[in-house]
């Protein structure tokens, strides 16, 4: 428990530029595992990770709405 309030602490007091990079990565990751589950079948597999330039650009958009979204978002703390 004192890891997640330690890294919570260190993320709450980075600048909004490495939350934003932090919840960038985040989104990104679980933008690829859907994109993996939707290829193996799982969800909505006409959508595929490969074929398709519209979904990538959706996907692309997803992540920096999900990384903005989380940069805001995520509490200002001051460390102690």
């Amino acid at each position: 428990m004192a890891t997640i309030d330690r890294l919570i602490i260190l993320i709450g007091s980075a600048s909004f530029t490495v939350r934003f990079a932090i919840f960038i990565l985040l989104s990104a990751v679980v933008v690829v595992l859907f994109s993996f589950l939707c290829d193996l079948g799982y969800g909505f597999s006409f959508l595929t990770w490969t074929t398709s330039k519209a979904y990538l650009g959706l996907l692309l958009i997803v992540t920096l709405i999900g990384g903005l979204f989380g940069a805001i978002n995520f509490p200002k703390v001051s460390r102690p």
